[in-house]
């Protein structure tokens, strides 16, 4: 499966995209950035290349975040779309404020690097949750 942008100028004419000149930057939602420049605009991102960007914004966001599991496929609505499974660890599960920080940071960081390519969903578990689940898409 090849995953394309939805328009040929990405962000050129939106002065709130992060490829405008006027975007503000910091924060954590750099690896996204860094990510999506690092293919180029416009570039087209093949399932080969996802890996490498997860694992980035993986390692952003360690160590609260012991993994980031992906896979694509069709949302309800029939849309070719990322599907994120985030594994926070179990201190960062017990600190409701830092994980409320951390789940939007990561949820905005992956949106950013994937959603010019197709939508995204984004859900967390801990890793004694997944422990305790046993679901092999949330396995490392």
């Amino acid at each position: 499966m090849e995953l394309a942008p939805r328009s040929e100028e990405l962000g050129a004419a939106d002065p709130l995209s992060p490829y405008s000149s006027n975007a503000a930057s910091g924060g954590a939602g750099n690896a996204g950035l860094a990510a999506r420049e690092a293919w180029g605009v416009g570039a087209t991102v093949t399932r080969d290349h996802i890996p490498q960007q997860v694992e980035a914004i993986a390692e952003e966001f360690s160590p609260g975040v012991a993994r980031i599991c992906w896979n694509a496929g069709e949302d309800w609505d029939g849309w070719e779309s990322l599907f994120f499974r985030v594994v926070v660890t179990d201190g960062l599960a017990r600190d409701r404020e830092k994980l409320r920080y951390i789940a939007e940071s990561v949820s905005n960081t992956l949106t950013e690097t994937f959603s010019d390519f197709a939508p995204v969903y984004v859900n967390f578990r801990s890793v004694s949750e997944c422990a305790r689940t046993k679901e092999k898409e949330w396995a490392a």
